[in-house]
């Protein structure tokens, strides 16, 4: 089970890889959704009237964990003792993730709750955005992995210098029409990959 930041500047490439690579290969997946691009994968959208401030959000997102998340992992767990694993939530997608779990707001109990039992869980947790100064402190320090697309600003950029001091060059080379990416591993070490080159198996997800 892992937990996992996925960065990068709109048009360059987090969300397209956050499809193919990670949703295509776990059918038990959740995206929560909140401006409506995963068509076609297991997801939900906030309503639009939940968009309109950050309370109202909050609510709603947890709310859905609630109703979606916690329901499809706990009570299906324990309904399958003796048997064959139950198709049950094995996946979970926080596309848009600086708008519920914002740098300056502290974090939505209902998301902590997930990140600190995501193990017991069995549930692997992906949060998308696009700097890391856009996102909650907590979920860029227990990330066991981070995915880095083009990014820009100093602050961004300070922030992955201070990780690994060696990335910084790396990451201004990333190119757009190639969907480059930097990924970082739990030692914060690192090494460049488009989505047709990274090595199969290199990210050690939930079956």
């Amino acid at each position: 089970m892992v937990k996992i930041a996925v960065l990068g500047l709109q048009g360059s490439g987090k969300s397209y890889f956050t499809r193919e690579y990670f949703l295509r290969s776990q059918p038990y997946h959740l995206v929560i959704d909140p401006m409506d691009e995963y068509d076609g994968f297991t997801r939900y959208v906030p309503h639009t009237k939940f968009m309109e401030n950050y309370d109202s959000l909050n609510q709603e997102i947890a709310l859905i964990h609630r109703k979606l998340v916690w329901p499809n992992i706990l009570t299906l767990e324990k309904q399958a003792k003796g048997h064959n694993k139950p198709k049950r939530l094995r996946m979970l997608v926080y596309e848009e993730a600086d708008m519920y779990m914002p740098s300056q707001r502290l974090l939505n109990a209902s998301i902590r709750r997930t990140y600190i039992q995501c193990r017991h869980m069995q549930l692997d947790l992906i949060a998308v955005s696009r700097r890391p100064t856009d996102l909650n402190t907590y979920v860029m320090d227990v990330a066991d992995y981070l995915i880095v697309f083009k990014i820009s600003g100093a602050n961004a950029l300070k922030t992955l210098r201070n990780m690994n001091a060696d990335c910084v060059d790396a990451v201004r080379r990333l190119s757009y029409d190639k969907h480059e990416f930097i990924l970082f591993d739990r030692d914060r070490s690192f090494e460049q990959y488009t989505l047709d080159t990274i090595p199969d198996g290199i990210i050690k997800m939930e079956k």
